[in-house]
């Protein structure tokens, strides 16, 4: 099953967890395309959401919390469709071990994820003051 079609068979989910499943990106992928050498994809290549990409999650508006943890995701710009378009409705993110933001210390992974989605009230398990949201905002506008 894809993510599109639990979305659609369970209008009601909250809580999506798809940690630990060597995605790559969050963006549509054409359905059966081979997976980018070295890695794979969920559904044989069609993406993390069945060919749907962050547009085939549009089923899962109620979803508030997103485990992303662990996979291979390589920028945090793919991140950006999730917030009021893809899940409107996410407060809860898990987004640690992945490739773009290893190499970051924690402050700067905040700084990179937290202005793409502004209705965010926890990161990778810790809550998001408002005085640290702003800070990563105005840091991510200099």
């Amino acid at each position: 099953a894809t993510v599109e079609a639990v979305g659609r068979a369970c209008p009601e989910l909250r809580t999506l967890k798809l940690d630990r499943n060597r995605l790559e990106t969050l963006a549509p992928l054409p359905a059966r395309e081979p997976a980018a050498a070295g890695g794979s994809s969920v559904g044989e290549g069609t993406g993390c959401c069945g060919g749907g990409g962050a547009a085939g999650l549009k089923p899962l508006a109620l979803v508030s919390e997103l485990g992303l943890d662990g996979n291979r995701v390589a920028s945090v710009v793919e991140l950006a469709g999730l917030g009021a378009g893809a899940l409107p409705a996410l407060k809860r993110l898990g987004f640690a071990c992945n490739p773009c933001v290893n190499l970051l210390d924690r402050k700067r992974a905040d700084r990179a994820v937290l202005p793409l989605l502004p209705g965010l009230e926890a990161l990778d398990g810790r809550e998001v003051s408002p005085a640290h949201r702003e800070e990563c905002e105005r840091a991510f506008l200099v």
